[in-house]
């Protein structure tokens, strides 16, 4: 147990910051699932002048994949020079061999430089675990034979904007050009597909070669590096992690595979968002089209397109509507999920208003005693209790002076704002705060 009293919060668009009883500070991010649990534990607590205790192994995001993975999943901490061995005798690339690299445990086999993915751990401890699990399982199969391919992977997804499907595999996107009912590929302009092909090559044919950002392989990206591309079609792929043979040193904003499957097209407004590198799940349709896609509720693989040195092939397996099935369920990217911190702040900001909205009304309540049973004397109205303000209440504070504290301590405004709008004393507003929060 790691048990903190939490005195005072002050939330801002970066995020929040915590105050501590024994003088620390927590710094949590805007856009984050754990931010969000943690607030909605200690903001009412808070707006009520109390001081609430939390448990933070409660919020631990290795902790809460341990549990929900039933312990399937498991984390601990290495040095990376433990790994010498898997990387050919030193640290991977950007690694110092003294450093500290969180690693997973599974079917015994460990995977370091989760650090990496932080997002995606994230996401999956605090909403779906499923998809992360079996991404975790896929690694182990093949961490020990290419230890730098499932690195540079890692380093692909630490800036991936999409959470990981169900079934384990790679959410990524396709930039293809349209041609009546089939896509070409925009360098070539030769690969016809379609949603529902499953386009691949021979592994012998894709570049291993990771300090070579463009060379032979299927082309697959992140959304930072759509905007690089004059297709006018934005299509969502499925990569398998064993598919993944090169992520380019220096831009892992892209990788080269050996395969990947077409599972669904955005709309035109979701193509253009991805390509000024904004959510695409903002657009309800696009949102709905990644549900499905991470549900599985996706179309199945209609036919495959092998491209061979003497040109493309294409193997008919069996011909379906490529239709892709609609969810009612919205997705939403990893850099769009959680709550933002502005709604925390105004979560908060109206909390702390109701709260002082009640104090007010049980301080003007007026309370009346039958002070005659007999019905020909008018009942007398008994006078206001009198109560003595307690220190750290709001009753005592005059209607500015409050105002001025809730838009301070909510991060509505900064104290020198407050101080100009409300015309007080900024010694005396200090004195206030620092009253409070005790």
């Amino acid at each position: 147990m790691n048990i903190v009293r939490v005195v005072s919060a002050i939330t801002a668009r970066g995020g929040v910051t915590l105050y501590l009883a024994d003088g620390r500070t927590i710094n949590l991010p805007a856009r984050s699932y754990r931010t969000e649990a943690i607030m909605r534990e200690i903001a009412c607590p808070l707006a009520e002048r109390k001081q609430p205790e939390i448990d933070l192994d409660l919020y631990s995001i290795e902790a809460r994949i341990e549990n929900r993975t039933g312990g399937f999943v498991s984390f601990l901490k290495r040095k990376w020079k433990d790994f010498a061995a898997m990387f050919g005798g030193k640290a991977p690339d950007g690694a110092t061999p003294e450093a500290d690299t969180l690693v997973a445990v599974v079917n015994g086999v460990e995977i370091p430089g989760m650090e990496k993915i932080e997002r995606q751990l994230e996401h999956a401890a605090y909403k779906d675990c499923v998809g992360l699990q079996k991404f975790l399982g896929r690694l182990s199969t093949v961490i020990n034979e290419r230890g730098h391919t499932v690195q540079e992977l890692l380093d692909f997804l630490s800036k991936g904007d999409l959470p990981i499907a169900d079934d384990g595999m790679i959410v990524a996107y396709k930039s293809l050009v349209r041609e009546g009912d089939h896509y070409l590929d925009c360098h070539s302009r030769s690969v016809r597909q379609r949603v529902g092909s499953l386009v691949r090559m021979d592994v012998n044919m894709v570049d291993p070669n990771r300090r070579i950002e463009c060379s032979h392989g299927l082309h697959v990206g992140r959304r930072d590096y759509m905007g690089q591309f004059s297709g006018d079609v934005m299509t969502l792929i499925l990569i398998d992690p064993a598919d993944v043979v090169a992520v380019p040193l220096k831009d892992p904003s892209k990788m080269r595979v050996r395969a990947y499957q077409i599972v669904g097209e955005l709309t035109e407004e979701g193509r253009q968002l991805i390509r000024q590198n904004k959510p695409m799940t903002s657009v309800e349709a696009d949102a709905k089209l990644l549900a499905s896609v991470l549900r599985g509720e996706r179309v199945p693989v209609i036919e495959t397109v092998d491209i061979g040195k003497n040109g493309m092939v294409i193997d008919i397996r069996e011909e379906k509507p490529a239709v892709v099935p609609v969810v009612e369920e919205k997705a939403h990217a990893l850099d769009d999920s959680g709550e933002k911190a502005e709604e925390l702040v105004a979560n908060v900001r109206e909390t702390v208003k109701e709260v002082v909205e009640q104090q007010n009304a049980a301080a003007a309540e007026v309370t009346t005693e039958n002070v005659s049973a007999d019905p020909a004397k008018p009942e007398k109205a008994a006078k206001p209790k009198s109560k003595k303000p307690k220190k750290g209440s709001y009753d005592h504070i005059p209607e500015k002076w409050r105002q001025a504290y809730i838009d301070v301590t909510t991060g509505k405004m900064s104290q020198r704002e407050a101080e100009k709008v409300y015309r007080i004393s900024a010694k005396k507003l200090r004195a206030l705060i620092r009253e409070n929060a005790k």
